[in-house]
Protein backbone atom coordinates (compact mmCIF):
# COMPACT_ATOMS: atom_id res chain seq x y z
CA UNK A 1 0.00 0.00 0.00
CA UNK A 2 2.53 2.49 1.02
CA UNK A 3 4.18 1.50 -2.66
CA UNK A 4 0.99 2.89 -4.60
CA UNK A 5 0.80 6.16 -2.46
CA UNK A 6 4.49 6.36 -3.46
CA UNK A 7 3.94 5.66 -7.24
CA UNK A 8 0.88 8.26 -7.20
CA UNK A 9 2.77 10.90 -5.75
CA UNK A 10 5.12 10.95 -8.13
CA UNK A 11 2.76 10.36 -11.37
CA UNK A 12 0.93 13.72 -9.66
CA UNK A 13 4.34 15.13 -9.03
CA UNK A 14 4.84 14.88 -12.78
CA UNK A 15 2.02 15.81 -14.22
CA UNK A 16 0.43 18.41 -11.55
CA UNK A 17 3.35 20.58 -9.94
CA UNK A 18 1.82 23.34 -7.70
CA UNK A 19 2.10 26.12 -10.60
CA UNK A 20 -0.08 23.85 -12.56
CA UNK A 21 -3.05 23.77 -9.38
CA UNK A 22 -2.64 27.25 -8.16
CA UNK A 23 -3.44 28.08 -12.14
CA UNK A 24 -6.20 26.03 -12.44
CA UNK A 25 -7.84 27.54 -8.85
CA UNK A 26 -7.47 30.89 -10.14
CA UNK A 27 -9.21 29.98 -13.69
CA UNK A 28 -12.28 28.55 -11.01
CA UNK A 29 -12.05 31.33 -8.93
CA UNK A 30 -11.86 33.73 -11.66
CA UNK A 31 -14.53 32.17 -13.50
CA UNK A 32 -16.98 31.88 -10.14
CA UNK A 33 -16.53 35.88 -9.17
CA UNK A 34 -17.36 36.97 -12.57
CA UNK A 35 -20.38 34.39 -12.73
CA UNK A 36 -21.24 36.08 -9.00
CA UNK A 37 -21.45 39.65 -10.81
CA UNK A 38 -23.36 38.50 -13.49
CA UNK A 39 -26.24 36.64 -11.10
CA UNK A 40 -26.09 39.43 -8.37
CA UNK A 41 -25.75 42.80 -10.78
CA UNK A 42 -25.67 42.56 -13.94
CA UNK A 43 -28.57 40.47 -15.08
CA UNK A 44 -31.23 41.87 -12.24
CA UNK A 45 -30.62 45.41 -13.55
CA UNK A 46 -31.04 44.04 -16.99
CA UNK A 47 -27.70 45.34 -18.26
CA UNK A 48 -25.69 44.12 -21.22
CA UNK A 49 -21.86 44.10 -21.36
CA UNK A 50 -19.84 43.60 -24.30
CA UNK A 51 -18.50 39.75 -25.35
CA UNK A 52 -19.97 36.51 -24.95
CA UNK A 53 -21.33 37.64 -22.04
CA UNK A 54 -23.17 40.57 -23.35
CA UNK A 55 -24.66 38.95 -26.28
CA UNK A 56 -26.02 35.88 -23.63
CA UNK A 57 -27.62 38.02 -21.85
CA UNK A 58 -29.25 39.57 -24.64
CA UNK A 59 -30.77 36.55 -25.84
CA UNK A 60 -31.97 35.83 -22.50
CA UNK A 61 -33.49 39.03 -22.00
CA UNK A 62 -35.25 38.73 -25.43
CA UNK A 63 -36.50 35.16 -25.57
CA UNK A 64 -35.97 33.94 -22.34
CA UNK A 65 -33.50 31.24 -23.48
CA UNK A 66 -31.35 30.17 -20.06
CA UNK A 67 -28.69 32.18 -19.57
CA UNK A 68 -26.05 29.22 -18.57
CA UNK A 69 -27.16 27.22 -22.01
CA UNK A 70 -26.65 30.40 -24.27
CA UNK A 71 -23.32 31.45 -22.66
CA UNK A 72 -21.69 27.95 -23.49
CA UNK A 73 -23.32 27.71 -26.73
CA UNK A 74 -21.57 31.21 -27.38
CA UNK A 75 -18.31 29.84 -26.03
CA UNK A 76 -18.51 26.88 -27.83
CA UNK A 77 -18.70 28.37 -31.11
CA UNK A 78 -15.70 30.62 -30.02
CA UNK A 79 -13.84 27.38 -28.50
CA UNK A 80 -14.64 25.60 -32.21
CA UNK A 81 -12.77 28.93 -34.34
CA UNK A 82 -10.13 28.80 -31.76
CA UNK A 83 -9.29 24.98 -32.27
CA UNK A 84 -9.34 25.43 -36.07
CA UNK A 85 -6.65 28.78 -35.99
CA UNK A 86 -5.27 28.62 -32.89
CA UNK A 87 -4.89 25.01 -32.24
CA UNK A 88 -5.31 22.11 -29.66
CA UNK A 89 -3.19 24.01 -27.23
CA UNK A 90 -5.34 26.79 -26.98
CA UNK A 91 -8.38 25.05 -27.18
CA UNK A 92 -7.65 22.62 -24.09
CA UNK A 93 -6.35 25.95 -22.12
CA UNK A 94 -9.28 27.53 -22.96
CA UNK A 95 -12.28 24.13 -21.99
CA UNK A 96 -11.63 24.80 -18.37
CA UNK A 97 -12.71 28.44 -18.54
CA UNK A 98 -15.49 27.37 -21.30
CA UNK A 99 -16.99 24.84 -19.41
CA UNK A 100 -16.58 26.27 -15.64
CA UNK A 101 -18.08 29.73 -16.05
CA UNK A 102 -21.72 28.65 -17.32
CA UNK A 103 -21.64 26.05 -14.52
CA UNK A 104 -20.89 28.58 -11.66
CA UNK A 105 -23.77 31.03 -13.46
CA UNK A 106 -26.54 28.08 -13.63
CA UNK A 107 -25.50 26.87 -9.54
CA UNK A 108 -25.58 30.60 -8.61
CA UNK A 109 -28.97 31.04 -9.97
CA UNK A 110 -30.29 27.75 -8.52
CA UNK A 111 -28.52 28.65 -4.90
CA UNK A 112 -29.49 32.49 -4.87
CA UNK A 113 -33.29 32.45 -7.19
CA UNK A 114 -34.14 35.57 -7.76
CA UNK A 115 -32.20 37.96 -5.48
CA UNK A 116 -31.53 41.33 -6.49
CA UNK A 117 -28.57 42.95 -4.69
CA UNK A 118 -29.42 46.40 -5.65
CA UNK A 119 -32.40 48.06 -7.95
CA UNK A 120 -30.11 51.27 -8.87
CA UNK A 121 -28.85 50.51 -12.76
CA UNK A 122 -25.98 53.13 -11.76
CA UNK A 123 -24.79 50.58 -8.69
CA UNK A 124 -24.21 47.81 -11.25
Amino acid sequence: MKNRGKQLYTLLQKYWNLHTLYSVFMILFGNYLYALIVCVFLKPSSVVTSGVTGMALALSYTTGFPLAKAILFFNMILLLVGLCFLGLKFTLTTLLSTLSFPFFISLIEKVMGEYVLTEDILQA
